[in-house]
């Protein structure tokens, strides 16, 4: 217990009270006595009591017990001094303590040789009054009664002699109680610092615990933060005076500084720190407390640091103004270093390779901003290139570079050309939209210009100022035109019989049928159109065509061709016939969209389609019909089986 107490005892300087009693007695006695009077024995007491600071005394006190047996403790209650408000450390006992055979005044000492009293048979004290203790009490534990055995040696006549013992007990306790002052604190733990001899507990605020109840500087943690907790101080059931005293500790929420680092431990490359969040203030410092970076809200820091080692200190404040502090040393591992060069130029088409690694060693692994993860990166494509490489410590080091393309130097011989022998040459320039150092034409020659009056594909590389290369291809082809095989788009014929059609002149032809004279003779059976295709001596061709229409037996003719081309011959694709009283007519391409459609005989008659869509020329190629509706004796026009067909449009 005094391991607890005597801490707060520092040179005995609190008061005290105490308590000083006797409570057993004993004599050894006279063991020659013999018996009979001369053997009795009859120890007579005297014991006092002082502290070392007053020494007043205890008054005399007289204890006699007549026929007392050898060796035994005799039970008596007898209070010596009390001290109030003393600085004593020490109490002194005396004792004075004889035998004598029960004659005259017991409490007397008269003599060995007193002649009242029969083989007198005193042993007293050597000396008589004797100091026999001084007790440092505060060393033993407050507040209850602490035992002492003192005794004083015998002397007499005998040859031997008894010795005589007494039991005392002191009580003391501080007379200064306090619990202390009340007090904000940051967290949930305070040392505790009251004064005297007590016990702590918990009158309000919530859950907490003591390190020790009975130490007064002990150690206080609570449940919870930001909560006012209300201790007592009360005094042990055995001290003198029963006293209680309270206090107030307020325990304000706060935050440990906790510092980490969140990213790897690199040199010359970004280092990320982190403390507890929550607090209103930080200030980050660098290798010195003094040596501040930044203030302010953020729990985050970032350093670059450049040498081996690198030690970040936090210090941080709540609201409620507590305040941490924490500090980090980290050893700092090489960081990889990784160069794409200078930014480049290069041409348009080209490609450059990249080189992450560029000879460094130890690297594992690598991230270009595209997601690739190879060290080498092919590239045709302008823009900016960015790579993150990573060694065996996890740091990382990053470069880019940005790739652009020389402005393109177009070339443009024109369009394709429609070309028919005997025409005058056609020439191609180069140069027509820029000057380049070299060319190189498709026949092998170098100038900026190439004639020629044959048919085929041409095309001419040329190399700029920047030694990027520009091409073009141009196509001679022979040229071609559209007539009629009528005088009209078309002519009509009896059913049975036949028709021989003549095509312009040319060097040879190529009918629909497949012939390859310049005439044909046809006996259709139903409305039926045709064509021929002409080469003429030019190399240029020519298509005529014609529609056969069968009188009287038709009633409804549509073509399966017209050729929408503006020169005023089969432009338009007509219906022909008649007898239709409703119809509805409809021609889709083959992806099946509507482009055309008319609900009106009469207008099929006369305008029909011209080939557009919304105003739009539709290209050449074979389209689907579809018709509907009833013929003027009400019966349907599917009786015809004329309900679809297809039509081919050339241009």
């Amino acid at each position: 217990m005094c391991a607890l107490l005597c801490a707060s005892l520092s040179g005995y300087s609190q008061l005290v009270n105490y308590q000083v009693r006797v409570i057993e007695l004993m004599a050894e006695g006279d063991n020659n006595d013999g018996g009979g009077v001369a053997g009795g024995q009859d120890p007579t007491f005297y014991v006092w009591a002082s502290e070392d600071v007053t020494t007043n005394w205890n008054a005399d006190i007289c204890t006699h017990f007549p026929g007392d047996i050898w060796q035994q403790w005799n039970p008596v209650n007898i209070s010596l001094i009390n001290g109030n408000g003393s600085s004593a450390s020490l109490i002194y006992i005396e004792m004075d303590c004889w035998e004598k055979d029960p004659c005259g005044n017991v409490c007397d000492f008269v003599g060995s040789l007193s002649l009242s009293c029969l083989n007198p048979d005193d042993n007293r004290t050597v000396g008589g009054r004797v100091r026999v203790a001084d007790i440092p009490f505060r060393n033993d534990p407050p507040c209850q009664w602490n035992q002492y055995q003192v005794m004083a040696p015998g002397s007499g006549t005998g040859s031997s002699f008894g010795d005589y013992y007494a039991r005392v007990e002191i009580r003391w306790e501080y007379v200064a109680f306090d619990a202390g002052s009340d007090v904000e604190v940051c967290g949930n733990q305070i040392d505790l610092n009251a004064i005297g001899t007590g016990t702590w507990s918990i009158l309000g605020g919530g859950i907490g615990g003591f390190i020790d109840v009975l130490d007064p500087q002990t150690t206080f943690t609570a449940a919870t933060t930001n909560q006012l907790y209300n201790l007592q101080w009360s005094a042990l059931p055995g001290c003198i005076t029963a006293q209680n005293s309270s206090v107030n500790i307020t325990f304000l929420e706060s935050i440990s500084a906790n510092l980490q680092l969140t990213s790897p431990a690199c040199r010359n490359i970004t280092n990320s720190f982190a403390a507890n969040g929550g607090a209103s203030h930080y200030i980050w410092s660098v290798d010195d407390l003094s040596n501040v970076i930044s203030s302010g809200s953020s729990n985050l820091f970032q350093s670059i640091p450049t040498g081996t080692e690198i030690t970040v200190y936090v210090q941080l404040e709540t609201a409620s103004g507590c305040e941490s502090t924490d500090s980090l040393t980290i050893t700092l591992n090489p960081s990889p270093i990784v160069n794409l060069g200078s930014d480049t130029t290069i041409c348009t088409g080209t490609s450059l390779q990249l080189n992450g690694t560029n000879q460094v060693t130890g690297l594992t692994n690598y991230l270009w901003n595209n997601g690739t993860t190879s060290p080498l990166l092919t590239t045709s494509t302008p823009g900016l290139y960015i790579i993150q490489a990573t060694n065996i410590h996890s740091c990382t080091a990053v470069d880019s570079i940005l790739i652009s393309n020389y402005p393109v130097q177009p070339i443009n011989l024109g369009s394709d050309v429609d070309y028919c022998l005997g025409n005058p040459a056609l020439t191609f320039d180069a140069e027509a939209l820029h000057t380049f150092q070299s060319y190189l034409w498709s026949d092998g020659s170098t100038n900026s210009t190439l004639t020629t009056s044959t048919f085929g594909n041409y095309y001419v590389t040329a190399v700029d100022d920047n030694s990027c290369i520009s091409t073009d291809t141009i196509v001679v082809q022979p040229g071609s035109s559209f007539t009629t095989l009528f005088s009209s788009a078309d002519t009509t014929i009896f059913l049975g019989s036949s028709i021989t059609l003549v095509a312009p002149e040319g060097s040879s032809y190529l009918w629909e049928s497949g012939e390859t004279s310049s005439s044909v003779t046809l006996s259709p059976t139903e409305n039926t159109s045709t064509s021929v295709t002409v080469t003429l001596p030019n190399g240029c061709y020519l298509i005529a065509t014609g529609n056969i229409l069968i009188d009287p037996n038709v009633i409804l003719f549509i073509p399966n061709m017209f050729s929408p081309n503006g020169d005023g011959s089969n432009d338009n694709l007509l219906m022909y016939g008649g007898g239709i009283d409703a119809m509805l007519f409809k021609i889709v391409n083959r992806w099946g969209e509507l482009v055309f459609s008319s609900d009106s005989f009469i207008e099929m008659l006369n305008q029909g389609w011209d080939g557009k869509f919304n105003g739009v020329d539709q290209p050449a190629g074979v389209y689907v019909w579809t018709l509907e509706g009833t013929l003027l004796d009400g019966s349907p026009i599917s009786n015809l089986n004329k309900t679809t067909g297809t039509i081919l449009l050339r241009r």
